[in-house]
């Protein structure tokens, strides 16, 4: 599986985090990716930038790649919420790439396949398995988080194509400009000449991109060449100065300053951290 001969854990953290109705976590932002299993009640993630709360229900996944801050609450009438929360090391220079083209937040709930009890099953295994010191206890919370992790992502990729799709059968037109979008990122591109590329006006062409895509047209642009640099940053020996070429900036400083804007890092001290 590709993603698992990319994605070696290294470094792994667990605890334990009660949720009550007066408290909630603040977790900070890092290098590590960092998950979340939710063993008991409901809680809900708070992102800086989310217009609303996302809930993580009983028996729910998720991760988030980058390691973005959030906040959690507790969610509904239960007296408390309990969470696995986790971090885990991975060898940026292999994964990176993949991790910067994935959503800042990945959700795996209970299903059909891998429902409640599965997940229970395997967390047990993961705790028990972190609380003993040998080497062959820690390889396998290693392979474990691997596998929960590799799945997650997949389903997330596989959600992310279902979406292109669904878009390009929905509106021709608005699949015809996320082509162009990612085939020629580094183009002077607005949503006059986006509009105009696929004969639309500028006001509908706007609005219909951001309903179908969930995103306007020129957060979309952004999010695709910091994917773009990142990969770059992590994949090759380009030059930032090249890489600002490619992706349409006009100077080095704004590359840098678009770079920190997505990312929170600057792209040496991105590109060194690799």
């Amino acid at each position: 599986m590709l993603l698992l001969t990319a994605m070696r854990v290294g470094e792994i953290s667990l605890r334990e985090v009660v949720l009550r109705a007066d408290q909630r976590h603040v977790q900070p932002a890092g290098d590590d990716v960092v998950f979340l299993f939710n063993r008991a009640g409901e809680a809900q993630i708070e992102l800086d930038d989310a217009p609303s709360r996302l809930p993580i229900r009983r028996g729910s996944f998720a991760a988030f790649p980058t390691g973005r801050a959030f906040r959690l609450h507790l969610l509904g009438d239960h007296d408390e919420a309990v969470l696995v929360l986790g971090g885990i090391s991975l060898d940026r220079r292999r994964a990176g790439p993949l991790l910067t083209a994935l959503p800042p937040l990945l959700f795996m709930c209970p299903t059909r396949d891998l429902g409640i009890a599965w997940q229970d099953a395997t967390f047990d295994l993961i705790e028990d398995c972190a609380r003993k010191a040998d080497a062959g206890s820690r390889a396998i919370v290693q392979r474990l988080l691997e596998t929960l992790f590799a799945i997650t992502v997949q389903r997330a990729l596989a959600t992310e194509a279902e979406d292109r799709q669904r878009v390009r059968a929905r509106s021709p037109t608005i699949g015809k400009a996320l082509v162009l979008l990612q085939d020629r990122p580094g183009e002077t591109w607005s949503v006059a000449r986006l509009a105009e590329a696929v004969a639309m006006s500028t006001s509908t062409f706007a609005r219909t991109f951001t309903a179908l895509v969930g995103e306007p047209p020129m957060v979309h642009l952004t999010r695709l060449r910091m994917e773009r640099a990142a990969q770059a940053l992590t994949a090759t020996d380009a030059t930032l100065g090249e890489i600002a070429h490619q992706l349409g900036y006009r100077s080095d400083a704004a590359f840098a300053r678009a770079f920190n804007r997505f990312h929170g890092r600057w792209p040496s001290a991105f590109r060194l951290g690799a």
